[in-house]
């Protein structure tokens, strides 16, 4: 029998809604109303299983071994569920209002590992998501790790240990280019030579966040926007020059045309502060088609 945890949530929390999006991922599994994924939480690789528990989730521990307390902060931290987002649903902006109505309850999927944020960002430049999506499939199973449960697979986010050391040719036939091949692996050595660690990003403002990022070879300003909105938790991280934001954005409003980077910030200054979950809510009209 698995090791069962309950973890509580919000009150307006829905689950159903959180899940419903993820299963294109190579990283997360949907079914029968559950959520698999593969994880390392300290030194230990686990397969959680989670589905809608009692005013909470419930959390099976199908492999590894790991402490309540370590499950229970990575899910919380996974989705956002110690934010109190009355703030943000206070808003009477026009434009996110109605988002805000027909989309309450949905918590931003966040990206809790500093590595995988960065790669996904990184992958994502200037193409388009199913692509990012296929070239990211082919990195994970690549660099990886897997547990086999049940006579299925399930990946884990390759660690930067395990991609410092790589030539930027092994990566160029799962097409990445030569200059994102090179990013990834730099900034996986960031990481694995201890030089950048999510936890002293945590411990600085959002000012000094974005400095830090973007002097990292390959992380622009909409790159580091993204990182601190999905990775490090800033509510007012705004990635402005984003093509889904802006399609969302000329869906959304009827527009003629996709809204300039400057439109946006304009806009975004009456979301503030929370640019990153109206953001997160525009960019999931994307998928109500």
């Amino acid at each position: 029998m698995p090791e069962t945890f309950h973890i509580e949530t919000p009150r307006d929390f829905d689950f159903e809604a959180l899940i419903t999006r993820m299963g294109t991922d190579v990283l997360y599994q949907v079914r029968n109303g559950y959520l698999y994924r593969a994880v390392r939480l300290g030194d230990a690789e686990v397969l959680l299983r989670l589905g809608a528990g009692d005013g909470g989730i419930k959390v099976d521990l199908l492999s590894g071994e790991a402490a309540s307390e370590a499950v229970a902060r990575y899910v919380r931290d996974w989705f956002d569920l110690d934010r109190d987002l009355s703030g943000f649903y206070a808003l009477e902006d026009g434009v996110i209002a109605p988002l805000i109505r027909r989309y309450r309850g949905l918590r931003m999927v966040a990206i809790p590992d500093l590595y995988e944020a960065l790669c996904w960002a990184v992958i994502g430049q200037q193409v388009n998501l199913t692509f990012a999506h296929k070239v990211k499939k082919a990195f994970v199973e690549f660099c990886g790790a897997k547990i086999s449960h049940d006579g299925t697979d399930y990946w884990r986010f390759p660690d930067p240990q395990a991609v410092a050391a790589l030539d930027p040719d092994v990566l160029m036939p799962l097409q990445f280019s030569r200059r994102k091949a090179e990013y990834v692996i730099g900034i996986a050595q960031e990481i694995a030579e201890g030089r950048l660690a999510r936890e002293a990003l945590l411990g600085m403002a959002s000012e000094e966040q974005a400095r830090h990022l973007t002097a990292i070879r390959g992380v622009g300003a909409w790159t580091a926007n993204y990182v601190m909105m999905k990775s490090l938790g800033e509510m007012t991280a705004l990635p402005a020059g984003d093509a889904g934001l802006q399609n969302a954005l000329k869906g959304h409003l009827g527009l003629g045309r996709k809204p300039s980077v400057a439109e946006i910030e304009a806009m975004a200054a009456n979301w503030a502060p929370w640019q990153a979950y109206a953001t997160y809510y525009l960019w999931r009209t994307l998928s109500d088609g």
